[in-house]
């Protein structure tokens, strides 16, 4: 037992270990080692308005500001030369709005640079987070030829989906998404759909309803996540019986041969031991924001910046960095106590952020336990099988 690790030594200290293995050093945070992913926040603007969307939000705020080729390759340039520097061999891209395929033309120049770009034998993966709505044939033959991921956001069928989901003129937007994800399927092109559970759709049947819609359209993959003000704003009891949905929503799932995953994956992934980042979200030190002005955020809901990639290297060294590097339930005031600290690792930095505005002061603990518990009683039902592969959350799978 000692030399398979399952005791230790007495000589060793375990909380030591544990804080080794869990918390990145100084030197890896500030030389920018644990980059392994761009978020590229193209644009605000959108052909929807969406009610509970981060982006309308910003709108509201003032005049949109875009992204273009000639910046995108800027800010790439400067992420490739500290990937070079720490002898990384992938990257993740991800191309998010807004709807970023209102500025089609420019995206698909900055793909077509990234993969130029990169060094031989390294590995880009391309996420597109979309509505859909602007989807055509040429977009899904490029996507499909360029191995680009399309996660497509559908909340359920027309009269689910179209409540909060709603054109600039008020109309439902269900019909064209789907011809959208038509289009991409006939294409060859992967595409996924991305769930934002909340009050509109919320009931098992809605998302039922949704699992059988996808299957019928041929998609790959599934992703439920609730929204974040839903999980601001629930009670304790609310979040058990939110945790017992995302359970069963994922075995129906599942049964029916879909990847399916979650914001929720990293926590249930620990449980299995089959999902090893001590991280809730790549949000935490592992992927960058980048705006159209340069300026560096870590999550789509948190409007911290910190930084500019023009100057990445003093991005690395700032003190928000070094704070979300190093996030974790294991070193947090208010996990202390709890057995389940290093499954969630914390928890969501959104939620709190919005009740506190300190992403440090951990809330909706309710919802991990119970959806701990939820798949604790599920493995012990059913067997690994359907539990054996998680999907991504919110980038891609």
């Amino acid at each position: 037992m000692l030399n398979n690790g399952y005791i230790l030594s007495s000589s060793i200290k375990e909380t030591a270990l544990i804080n080794k293995k869990i918390i990145p050093t100084k030197k890896n945070i500030e030389s920018g080692k644990l980059l392994r992913s761009v978020r590229l926040n193209w644009t605000s603007e959108c052909n929807f308005r969406c009610s509970y969307c981060h982006a309308e939000v910003i709108r509201q705020g003032g005049q949109s500001q875009n992204l273009n080729f000639y910046k995108a390759k800027e800010f790439i340039d400067k992420i490739f030369e500290v990937l070079k520097a720490n002898n990384k061999t992938d990257l993740s891209v991800r191309f998010y709005g807004g709807e970023p395929l209102i500025y089609w033309k420019e995206i698909k120049k900055t793909i077509e640079y990234i993969l130029k770009k990169k060094p031989k034998r390294f590995l880009v993966k391309t996420i597109l987070n979309t509505n859909g709505a602007l989807v055509n044939d040429q977009m899904a033959r490029f996507g499909a030829d360029n191995s680009v991921l399309f996660v497509v956001s559908l909340d359920g069928p027309p009269h689910i989906h179209d409540k909060l989901r709603r054109t600039k003129n008020n109309l439902g937007t269900y019909y064209s998404v789907r011809n959208g994800i038509k289009i991409l399927i006939k294409n060859g092109c992967l595409a996924c759909v991305h769930c934002t559970i909340d009050k509109h759709n919320s009931d098992l049947n809605s998302l039922k309803s949704l699992v059988k819609i996808c299957q019928r359209l041929g998609v790959y993959g599934l992703a439920f996540t609730p929204s974040f003000q839903s999980l601001v704003r629930n009670t304790d009891n609310e979040n058990k019986i939110l945790a017992s949905k995302i359970h069963r929503i994922f075995l129906y799932a599942r049964k029916r041969g879909f990847v399916v995953g979650g914001l929720w994956k990293g926590v249930i992934g620990r449980l299995l031991n089959n999902f090893q980042k001590q991280i809730h979200c790549s949000g935490e030190g592992r992927e960058l924001g980048i705006e159209a002005d340069g300026s560096i955020t870590s999550c789509v809901n948190i409007p911290t910046t910190f930084g500019n990639v023009i100057n990445l290297k003093k991005v690395f060294k700032t003190p928000y960095y070094t704070k979300i590097s190093k996030r974790h339930g294991q070193f947090l005031t208010s996990c202390s106590t709890c057995n389940l600290s290093g499954l969630c690792t914390g928890g969501c930095m959104s939620v709190p952020y919005y009740k506190s505005q300190d992403i440090n002061k951990v809330t909706a603990c309710s919802y991990y336990q119970a959806l701990v518990n939820e798949f604790i009683k599920g493995i012990a039902k059913n067997g690994f099988e359907y539990y054996e592969y998680l999907g991504c959350g919110f980038g891609g799978f």
